[in-house]
Formats: C-alpha cells, structure tokens, sequence
C-alpha cells in the first residue's frame, strides 16, 4: 500500500496491507484492533447506505473545510474522511459523528485561507454541492437543481443507482464520469446499456481531471 493511500489508519488500511503481502503499519494495526474490540463488545452498528455521508463530506468541502478539519470535529482520522467521502456504505456510528460535524460546521463559511480557496475550487471542479443546495441531504431521491445542467453536480446516489441497473435514469456529466470510473466491463457494453457515447466521455475526462490529492 503507498504511503499516502488514505485507508493508513483505518481497519481497510490493515486489510489492504495485507492483501499486498506486506505487514500492516502500526496505525493500521489499531485501528484494527480497535474494531475488534469494538465488535466483540456489541458497539459496532450495522452499515447504512454511505450517500448521506459522502454528500455531507462533499458540501463541507464545498464550503472551504479540510478534511482533517472535518475529521476533527467527528473525531476521526483524516485519512479516514477521505476513505469514506469515496464509500458505498458506512457504520451508523460513523455516519451519526460526520453528521454532526456537518451540522456545527455547515452553517458558517470558514475564514479565507488560500488553502480554503483552492479547495473551494477544487469542489467547484469537481462539482460538489455545498450545504444550501440540499433541501434534505438525506433524501435519497432528491435531485437538486444546481449550476448548469449540461455539466451538474456531482450526486454520488445517482451513481449507485445507475451501476445497480438502473440504466434510463437521467444524469449529469460528472455523474457520467463517475459511473466511467467505476464501471468494470467494457465501454462498448456500458453503451450498449445507456445509449452514452462513453469513448467522447473519456476523452473529454482525461482533458478535465479532477484531482483528489488535498493541498497540505
């Protein structure tokens, strides 16, 4: 695993150690370990769909947070903000602390910072949808209206929803592009399900890449 893989820290980041042969890193051990200890004591809740998450994570970013920022305030790892703004399902317990770092945090816009500005731009980039463009961010239905259609926001439920099967419903190109990312099978295949010109996607993705690594 690299060094700045963000799962370091988080029981993935043992897993994924081991899974590339290699023993896991002191931080990757304990959180492990504490997981461990957690279960065997009934304290881990059941997994929930992570959209709710992601989509808090996302609009905190939006505003100008840093993930560690984030992760301060829902008392977790930076690097465990960053694993979870990219899942599919979460711990309830996990879920309940960046809900409440998004509700102490979403109301106010943080101090200007050229390290907020860039990130700023970034969400913009990446289309992320800051807190006021959600009437229920938990809504799993709820599609907001945001900036211009032909490019839209980001919506990370519409994604689920596409690769789950359903091929027909309506999305934006940063939608599309994330889809393209996650797909496993073939281009030609994934055209052949959603009508997409799936080839013009990936030329215009390489000439518009959003960049994930976060400014020191």
């Amino acid at each position: 695993m690299l060094p700045d893989d963000p799962r370091h820290g988080t029981r993935a980041g043992f897993y994924a150690h081991r899974k590339d042969g290699e023993t896991a890193c002191a931080r990757c051990r304990r959180a492990a370990a504490t997981y461990e200890a957690m279960r065997q004591a009934g304290k881990i809740t059941p997994e929930i769909p992570a959209f709710g998450t992601v989509r808090r994570i996302q609009a905190l970013m939006a505003l100008g947070y840093t993930t560690n920022e984030i992760a301060a305030r829902a008392g977790l790892s930076g690097s465990h903000v960053r694993m979870l703004a990219q899942q599919r399902s979460v711990y309830g317990e996990v879920a309940s602390k960046v809900d409440a770092a998004y509700e102490a945090l979403s109301g106010t816009v943080p101090t200007p910072t050229p390290t907020r500005e860039w990130l700023r731009e970034r969400a913009t980039r990446c289309r992320y949808l800051p807190p006021l463009a959600w009437d229920d961010i938990d809504d799993p239905n709820e599609r907001p209206s945001f900036g211009d259609a032909a490019e839209g926001p980001f919506d990370p439920i519409v994604v689920e929803r596409i690769l789950g099967g359903d091929w027909t419903l309506r999305a934006t190109k940063s939608e599309r592009w994330e889809v393209i990312e996650r797909w496993s099978g073939s281009d030609n295949e994934l055209e052949r399900r959603t009508g997409w010109n799936v080839a013009r996607d990936r030329r215009e993705m390489r000439a518009s890449t959003c960049d994930t690594t976060e400014a020191a």
